[in-house]
């Protein structure tokens, strides 16, 4: 396993322990943002932008904001609430910190206007981007779960994916970057 990927992991298990100690699904994310109150989580339609949702910081009231796109299905919002939430605990102090001329920031077209981390269709291929979808996976379809709902389903995608409330891509690539499926 990659050493980003792990950090990520790591960080999602221990977040898990503090904010879902008895693994309820779907995630009780309101768990996360009572004690966070420097992050603000709100939908808006991002069709236009082409992202599912981003983080960004504003040192006009010292709070993250966590846009979901609002056109999205429910259980790509919930995928990108968790995706966006890894780049806080994992990244907060790149985006917090970000001056111009940094390459840590995803994009800056935002419409908050501040630099921003985004999850959208062409956001697969950065570090960060990788290491926030690997927290998101495992936050919100824990791995021992997932093996244990794989097991008992025999092996059924479609199962899996309604268990945990994420679409079918999020559950084949879950469980794929587990080795319970081949092929």
């Amino acid at each position: 396993m990659d050493d980003y990927r792990k950090v990520a992991i790591d960080k999602a298990r221990e977040i898990v322990k503090k904010y879902n100690p008895n693994i309820l699904i779907p995630f009780p994310f309101e768990n996360i943002l009572k004690e966070h109150e420097d992050v603000e989580v709100f939908s808006v339609d991002l069709t236009a932008n082409g992202f599912s949702g981003f983080i960004a910081y504003d040192d006009t009231d010292g709070k993250f904001k966590i846009a979901l796109n609002s056109r999205d299905s429910k259980e790509r919002a919930y995928f990108t609430k968790a995706h966006e939430l890894g780049h806080y605990f994992l990244h907060g102090e790149e985006i917090k910190n970000y001056k111009d001329g940094d390459k840590l920031i995803t994009d800056e077209s935002s419409v908050l206007d501040h630099p921003i981390m985004f999850r959208g269709n062409l956001s697969g291929n950065k570090i960060f981007e990788r290491q926030a979808n690997s927290f998101a996976a495992e936050l919100i379809m824990p791995e021992e779960q997932v093996r244990n709902a794989w097991d008992v389903s025999g092996g059924d995608l479609s199962y899996c994916a309604r268990v945990f409330e994420v679409s079918l891509t999020a559950m084949a690539i879950r469980v794929e970057a587990l080795g319970l499926r081949n092929g």
